[in-house]
């Protein structure tokens, strides 16, 4: 029973691990080209600092991270 017990938190941590592994990429305009900025741990991090970032909402958006 202790076995099934292991096995079952094993898989229940890597899936969690895989969902919160997922980053987001701020880009943003410079001189007309885009520009790869911070990464952050979601997409509604990466949203509110869109509404602080020095290039402004309309020359930045928000990506999945590719590495």
């Amino acid at each position: 029973m202790k076995k099934y017990l292991f096995i079952v938190l094993s898989l229940a941590l890597v899936s969690s691990y895989s969902i919160a592994a997922t980053d987001y990429v701020m880009y943003y305009k410079n001189k007309g080209s885009w520009q790869k900025g911070q990464i952050y741990p979601s997409f509604t991090a990466c949203e509110n600092a869109r509404e602080y970032h020095w290039a402004g909402r309309e020359n930045t958006y928000c990506v999945i991270a590719d590495f």
